[in-house]
């Protein structure tokens, strides 16, 4: 039985297969995608990862292959499944494997198209300069900016914004609230998504996307910057914005990372360059391996880094020394 087992998982895709039971994910990359986690109600979707022959909950841990996916999803035995995808001839197997694999590409090409089409609707749209527009107009808007340690200079330069009456579907169904917005861009200028930093949202949310199918991308300080030799990793958009303003050095990147799942793939993703890693406290030890494996230095503050820099009114010389300290892992 086992040998069965072994060939029905080298024949299946969880990626294939969650998409039957979930519907489109919220995000594709190369080698996974990712839903809003099944096993557990979360706060900010994101966490749930499947890759071909496996998937993980990076927040509530939750794992395993097809079969386990299979099991949640049917209600239905491992013998029972072991029947019902197990019963072919090598022929067969050979035409499910090029049957699945087929599946796969439409999928992914047609997610990738709906992904062109929607963010060519965002560009279109010039939101992000609407949300800007908003914000210069809007005393509220800027004093809860400054509030997080963003002074009017910086509001300009990262191009933030304000957004009165945002509308979302959360936990308690469709709810409205005003919103801080933060323009997410590549290199060069690019607006790939904008994120909206929910002001007192009745669910207890505190984030969500413009769009949903334009993903999640790392926030960089400063897109006029190709590549620098003093890189730092900070978990969190404006945990990042404080930080860059706080060091303040010509020549320096900081990239703020949106979720803890994506925290540990680009810090692993650092490795040769002279990376310095600010994770939140409750995330240090998780991060810890893959910084060394990276080579990159880390530094962990008593509390999250925009509430210690805003708490203790760090100075930029200040916050130089102290990460000086940093060693590597």
């Amino acid at each position: 039985m086992s040998g069965k087992i072994e060939i029905i998982k080298a024949d299946s895709d969880c990626r294939t297969e969650a998409a039957r039971f979930l519907g489109d994910p919220l995000e594709t990359h190369r080698d996974y995608m990712v839903w809003s986690c099944p096993f557990h109600a979360e706060k900010t979707p994101g966490a749930f990862h499947v890759w071909r022959d496996s998937y993980h909950c990076f927040s509530c841990d939750a794992h395993g292959d097809v079969f386990d996916l299979w099991q949640y999803f049917t209600d239905r035995t491992l013998i029972d499944l072991i029947k019902e995808h197990g019963d072919f001839s090598p022929q067969e197997a050979d035409a499910r494997r090029a049957d699945i694999a087929h599946q796969v590409a439409e999928a992914r090409a047609a997610m990738d198209a709906e992904r062109k089409r929607q963010l060519a609707k965002l560009h279109e749209s010039e939101r992000h300069i609407l949300y800007a527009e908003n914000l210069r107009n809007s005393p509220a808007g800027k004093i809860l900016w400054n509030q997080r340690g963003i002074t009017q200079e910086w509001q300009a330069f990262f191009e933030l914004g304000y957004s009165e009456n945002f509308s979302y579907t959360g936990k308690l169904g469709r709810l409205t609230t005003n919103t801080l917005t933060i323009p997410v861009k590549a290199i060069g200028g690019e607006v790939l998504t904008i994120r909206h930093r929910l002001i007192n949202a009745l669910d207890g949310s505190r984030y969500r996307p413009e769009i949903a199918k334009l993903g999640s991308h790392p926030f960089i300080c400063d897109t006029d910057l190709p590549k620098s030799d003093d890189l730092i990793i900070v978990e969190g958009e404006i945990k990042a914005m404080n930080v860059f303003a706080t060091y303040d050095k010509s020549g320096a990147q900081v990239v703020g990372i949106p979720s803890k799942s994506m925290m540990d793939k680009t810090v692993r993703q650092t490795r040769g360059r002279n990376a310095l890693i600010i994770p939140d406290p409750d995330g240090a030890m998780e991060i810890l391996a893959s910084a060394k494996f990276a080579g990159a230095r880390v530094f962990v503050p008593p509390m999250k880094i925009d509430d210690f820099i805003i708490e203790n009114k760090i100075t930029k010389t200040e916050f130089r020394t102290m990460i000086k300290q940093a060693r590597k892992q």
